[in-house]
């Protein structure tokens, strides 16, 4: 049969390196156990030569951004317009968004089946034959038929070969944010002043960037430390609350590199990043709260970032927020999808996707009433 090469892994069948060393540690520890904050089942799935993590999702109380349409359409979107919007319109834009929330609540929109999804928050291109996503769509249908199958980080900017692919298999695009990249074929911001700037001052100031190989559980401690800070205190709790397990199975298993930014002994920032398809993909990011401003720590792994994609030939995606910043060093803003399988689902869950269709579609312009 056409599923025939098709099935679920145990994590006993997978390798201990590599992606597939910390897949079978999110299978064997559970999806709490790398995000605290993610409530979701994971599977691992073999089609062809591909494993691929399988996260299901029954609508919750209270879900993370990498794992709820509601969390990522609604709450964290919220929370960003109220927080750019005047004053005497804040009210406004959090009652539509409760309006919004209450009809893709009823349309059940969090029954998803999310494919490809490793809780980072941009996950690496995938490389599906359209055979293969045929395969892989009637699989999940066959398993989850009262779901949606979701594919998030999809970049027809970065892989002109995606829109087709999911769109020939019955997916539909719906716009998830802007993330920033830096092309490998427009070295442009080379001639930057704020390139030049960020690179003397990582030059000049003491601090080294060295490749982690395997820390000592106080590391692993403090990445986790510094990643919070920046991602859940400084921006917002409806990102992944990471736990020291993620940190230490993606380094473990090499499915991530890492970079620390070194002052005086101490790790006071860090990276993590794969590549893949000619793309520097940068995961995750932190730097320490308690060293003054002044330093410019997060200037500097910025900085360090553009460099290893530069001395690589690849093109850097350092994913979405701080838009200004990362425009002035020569960032190029493109827009990130998800492709979306609901036609087959109860009319009311179709209407639920349709209506965030149009709020995606509409977002643009809302964006620019926010001010």
């Amino acid at each position: 049969s056409s599923q025939a090469n098709i099935r679920f892994l145990g994590p006993g069948e997978l390798d201990t390196h590599g992606l597939q060393g910390y897949l079978k540690a999110l299978l064997e520890g559970g999806v709490r156990g790398m995000a605290e904050n993610a409530v979701a089942e994971a599977k691992a799935i073999r089609v062809g030569d591909n494993v691929l993590p399988v996260l299901i999702v029954e609508p919750a109380a209270q879900n993370c951004d990498l794992c709820s349409p509601m969390a990522h359409h609604v709450h964290y979107a919220r929370d960003e317009v109220v927080t750019r919007a005047h004053k005497g319109f804040k009210w406004f834009f959090r009652l539509a968004y409760a309006v919004f929330g209450k009809a893709l609540e009823l349309g059940r929109i969090d029954r998803v089946v999310y494919i490809n999804n490793w809780l980072y928050s941009t996950n690496p291109c995938l490389e599906l034959s359209i055979a293969e996503l045929n395969t892989v769509q009637r699989f999940i249908k066959q398993q989850y038929p009262g779901h949606a199958q979701v594919f998030r980080s999809v970049h027809p900017a970065l892989f002109p070969d995606q829109e087709p692919l999911f769109r020939e298999s019955g997916y539909t695009l719906i716009k998830s944010r802007d993330v920033f990249v830096w092309p490998r074929d427009n070295p442009s911001y080379l001639q930057r002043k704020n390139y030049h700037r960020d690179r003397k001052l990582l030059e000049n100031s003491g601090a080294r960037i060295i490749e982690a190989d395997r820390p000592d559980p106080s590391q692993i401690n403090k990445l986790r430390d510094l990643y919070s800070f920046l991602y859940l205190d400084k921006h917002n709790r409806l990102n992944a609350h990471l736990t020291g397990q993620f940190f230490s199975a993606t380094l473990e298993s090499k499915a991530l590199q890492y970079h620390f930014l070194v002052d005086d002994g101490q790790i006071v920032g860090f990276y993590c990043s794969c590549a893949t398809r000619d793309v520097f993909l940068i995961v995750g990011l932190g730097y320490d709260q308690f060293v003054s401003r002044k330093k410019g720590l997060y200037r500097q792994l910025v900085i360090s970032c553009i460099q290893e994609a530069t001395k690589r030939e690849l093109t850097l995606n350092l994913s979405a927020g701080v838009d200004a910043f990362k425009a002035s060093r020569g960032g190029q803003s493109i827009t990130e999808f998800e492709a979306v399988n609901f036609r087959y689902l109860p009319l009311r869950q179709q209407l639920a996707w349709r209506l965030l269709q149009l709020k995606c579609h509409l977002s643009v312009k809302l964006r620019a009433m926010s001010w």
